[in-house]
């Protein structure tokens, strides 16, 4: 087999979809034994990003610090310096965010004054052209996993967001016609930074990566603070709710009638010591 040919992967498994507090997560092994690959397509919030993780021996790094994909039959993506690790059997991890709509798409649809149902339509529509996802550069060999059409499984996700949104207490039909969410009033980086550090993880030398969501009044005041995942020390969530709650000022959701509502952000920050 040339170096250049994908390595080709066909399902051992259907997808499984998990319903967790703050996420929903979709699952999907790929080939067998040493050879097997797990991809997973998370989402924390109704939207268009997608936190895609895959880990399998098949993935192994060739050392480049950029990663090339392509959810077939679209182009080739390019992510500078995505979370890279290994499971203690030696597989490695790849994980990044993405979404289904491309930026030029997407871009398009936000000048149209496109609604988050109207988003979706438009992600439900490319999920059936979807046919695979392919790991491009950055591996020693690239590796295609044949999802097959992705509509089934991206329509069950949807089912168990809307269940999430609910859950936290938004009204789910105002919550469709809402044509901007909450914006930052400034940069976020303003509102958390070093000095937020966690004086113990500092002197440790740890880094710390934490996802929340912020609930964001109709007047644009941050209301409530989640931490939807957190893989560090315990006072790195600590640190980002005190933080966005204290200093977060926004631009409420309006709907595409004007009308400033409550929703929320969602988000992720990053401790690397210095």
């Amino acid at each position: 087999m040339s170096a250049k040919e994908p390595i080709e992967l066909a399902p051992s498994s259907t997808w499984s979809l998990s319903y967790d507090q703050e996420a929903c997560r979709l699952s999907r092994s790929f080939g067998e034994g040493e050879g097997q690959v797990l991809l997973t397509l998370s989402r924390f919030a109704p939207g268009t990003s997608i936190e895609v993780l895959a880990a399998g021996h098949p993935l192994k790094s060739n050392g480049a610090t950029r990663l090339g994909y392509a959810l077939d039959p679209q182009d080739e993506r390019v992510v500078d310096r995505p979370v890279f690790g290994e499971t203690q059997n030696g597989a490695t991890i790849w994980q990044f965010s993405t979404d289904l709509i491309p930026e030029k798409a997407a871009e398009k649809l936000r000048k149209e004054g496109a609604v988050r149902a109207d988003f979706r339509k438009v992600e439900a529509d490319l999920a059936g052209e979807i046919t695979s996802f392919s790991v491009t550069r950055g591996v020693r060999q690239p590796v295609r996993l044949r999802t097959g059409r992705l509509s089934a499984a991206m329509s069950a996700m949807d089912t168990c967001l809307d269940d999430l949104v609910e859950s936290w207490g938004f009204d789910l039909a105002e919550q469709g016609t809402i044509a901007q969410g909450p914006t930052p009033a400034s940069s976020p980086e303003k509102w958390i930074n070093h000095r937020d550090y966690p004086s113990d993880a500092l002197r440790k030398d740890m880094a710390g990566m934490v996802r929340f969501r912020l609930a964001v009044s109709p007047e644009g005041r941050v209301t409530g603070c989640t931490i939807q995942s957190d893989h560090s020390h315990p006072d790195f969530p600590k640190a980002v709710c005190d933080a966005f709650t204290r200093d977060g000022r926004f631009d409420p959701a309006v709907t595409v009638t004007g009308k400033p509502v409550a929703s929320y952000w969602s988000n992720t920050v990053l401790f690397v010591p210095r």
